[in-house]
């Protein structure tokens, strides 16, 4: 896939990144709403088994069990785009195998990544904002570019330099049909256990997915876009016939 066309200017195209990470979603939607929905099953089962009370503090374990399975359900993803926007084999069980590789980084990573906001956001809050966006990729860099701790925080830093408001854009660009779509069950109860519950649980697994595509899309045409421009070379000198 041309990623070319997201970043054809100096600056992102928000509809180019929609339009390719639908498209994405649409022509492989089996696999990553597999992937997906794997991810969220621990969280929706948390809260439509668990009483009310129970949720208020549920079990540790699950908890860590559930954000262990959504992450790598978050990574598996990305490789997955990784794979398709350079035309190579599309295998689930490779995909998994790597992202359960890179998982030990991606936690010490990401525990690295909440430890330092944690402190911008103790310093003040706006700090603390603009130091998330710019951490945002930092997974992706662990994921796809072998990158851990520092330096896949620095590689984060680096994408997003000169274009935080272009990805503060994009994202909530991405996260708008999540928004729009669950406007309508925001009054029911999740742990109804109703129709409204389960139709709740489906878009919340589909529009987790349109994200998930959506920003590792936005992480490659971030790389596009940071890509130095080739330098041809001057023309020759002129042959001179004596």
């Amino acid at each position: 896939m041309n990623l070319k066309v997201i970043c054809a200017s100096p600056s992102l195209q928000y509809m180019e990144l929609l339009k390719a990470s639908w498209k994405l979603l649409r022509e492989h939607f089996s696999p990553i709403v597999l992937l997906a929905g794997l991810g969220a099953l621990p969280g929706i089962y948390l809260v439509h088994t668990m009483p009310e009370t129970a949720l208020e503090s549920p079990p540790f374990l699950l908890i860590l069990a559930s954000a262990l399975i959504s992450m790598l359900s978050y990574m598996s993803i990305i490789i997955l785009i990784d794979d398709v926007v350079a035309d190579r084999k599309i295998s689930l069980v490779h995909i998994f195998e790597r992202a359960s590789a890179r998982l030990p980084l991606a936690i010490t990573t990401g525990l690295l990544c909440l430890l330092r906001l944690f402190g911008w956001f103790l310093l003040l809050f706006i700090p603390g904002i603009i130091k998330s966006v710019r951490y945002s990729f930092s997974l992706q860099a662990v994921v796809l570019r072998e990158k851990a701790h520092g330096e896949a925080i620095h590689y984060s830093i680096n994408l997003v330099r000169g274009h935080w408001w272009s990805v503060v854009i994009a994202g909530i660009c991405i996260s708008l049909p999540q928004f729009i779509l669950s406007l309508p069950f925001a009054a029911s109860h999740p742990a109804s256990g109703s129709v409204t519950s389960l139709l709740l649980a489906v878009v919340q697994i589909l529009t987790t997915a349109f994200w998930y595509v959506g920003e590792t899309v936005l992480f490659l045409a971030l790389e596009e876009l940071k890509q130095p421009q080739t330098i041809l070379p001057p023309p020759p000198p002129p042959e001179i016939n004596e």
